[in-house]
Formats: C-alpha cells, structure tokens, sequence
C-alpha cells in the first residue's frame, strides 16, 4: 500500500506538471500570435459642444483628435463626409477639416487604429473662414412734420468747420476662451485586447506556469526513480 500511494503521488505530480507547461505553451503562443492586436480599434464621438462657438460654423470647420500618442491613424466622419485626419508630429494630435456648416446637431465621429486613453475627446478647434454675425436691423424712426413756419431770427453765429477725421484702421484683438475638454466615452472595437498593458502579465503568467510545470516533472520523476531504486532492494 505504501508503494502504491507512492506511485499514485508520482503521477499527479507528473500530471499536474504536464498542465502547467500545456498552458504556459498556449499563453505563449497567444502571446507571440497577438502583440499587434493588443491596440484595439475603436471610435470616439462628438458630443456636439466641444470647441464649438456660439451660433456654429457657417463654412465649415477644423477638427482635432487629442490626446493620441498611441493612436497611428483616424478617419473624421461629419455628416456624410468622410476625411483622413493627419497627424501633427511624432505622436501628436490628429487633425482634418469639414466643408459646409456645423452646428450643435451635427454628427460627428473619429474612427481610430491603436489605443485611445480615457481622455481622448474629438472637438472643433475654429472655424473655417470666421464665424459670422447676422446684421441687426436699426430702429425706424417714424417720419417728422417740418414745420409750418419758417424761423422769424436768422442765425447770429457763423456755422463752424466740423474737424476733419482721418480714416482709422481698427485691429481685430479679441481672443476667444478655448473651451474646456472633458473626458469622453470611448467605445472600443471588436479586438480582445484593450492595450500593451494586457499582453505584459500573460508573458510573465505564461513564464511561471512553465516554471512551475517543468518543477512538477522533475519531482514526479525523481520520485518515480526513487521507487524504483527501493524496489530494487
């Protein structure tokens, strides 16, 4: 009975090492398969304020994707318009420019390949050609009856010469606030990974099961000989 309780150890310590290196072989494989799909795709919307100024942009406007460090290209959906946004610099922000007037309820989307952060947001940086003001339209002013009697007393004074006026050139020197970026929801795409960070922890999971296998293995090896050479004697 001995001895074969001894054995019946041997085997689930070979057993169990024979687990541990199955699946530190599959996280292996999984991780030398999948290191590019640990950017997951995904697509950030407009919530239809950010950086948008009052009365909107009558001729279009310039968008910005930010922050996108690890973002490698994005598509600018407004409308029914589709643009490719570029990059400014080495990790930079993305960037595009829309035709035709936007306003609070126009549809607005970015398409991204890589990893967008939890403060990725899509907003209007200016608009293209100005912003533009209706006209105000002056007061009338009902008309006045001259009157019936023409003014009995000369007037006693010489007219004066108005001062002359040189023309003037007025500088625009307003700066408008830029607006204040709030997180944005993220939705992210059909990849299984969410980003570098995941891939990491499976290398080392997959290191410690191997470790631990093949340990397993050389215990219910030795113990396996180790019978054997009390069998013998």
């Amino acid at each position: 009975m001995p001895a074969q309780r001894k054995t019946n150890q041997s085997r689930r310590l070979t057993a169990a090492g024979l687990i541990a290196v199955t699946a530190a072989t599959l996280l292996m494989m999984a991780w030398a398969i999948f290191p590019t799909a640990a950017f997951a795709n995904g697509t950030i919307t407009w919530d239809g304020m950010k950086g948008l100024p009052i009365g909107g942009c009558p001729n279009g406007a310039h968008w910005i994707l930010s922050p996108a460090a690890s973002i490698t290209s994005a598509t600018l959906h407004v409308g029914n318009q589709t643009i490719q946004m570029s990059q400014n610099g080495p990790n930079g922000s993305f960037s595009g420019f829309s035709s035709g007037p936007v306003t609070g309820s126009t549809s607005a989307s970015a398409d991204y390949v890589g990893t967008a952060s939890g403060s990725t947001s899509l907003k209007v940086s200016g608009c293209v050609g100005g912003t533009t003001t209706p006209p105000t339209t002056p007061p009338t002013t009902p008309p006045t009856t001259p009157p019936t009697t023409p003014p009995t007393t000369p007037p006693t004074t010489p007219p004066t010469t108005p001062p002359t006026v040189a023309p003037t050139t007025i500088h625009n020197t307003s700066t408008t606030p830029a607006a204040e970026v709030l997180p944005t929801t993220v939705r992210p795409g059909k990849l299984a990974f969410t980003g570098i960070e995941d891939v990491v922890p499976i290398g080392a999971l997959a290191l410690t099961l191997m470790t631990t296998g093949s340990g397993l293995l050389w215990a219910g090896s030795r113990r396996r000989r180790h019978d054997g050479s009390e069998d013998e004697d």
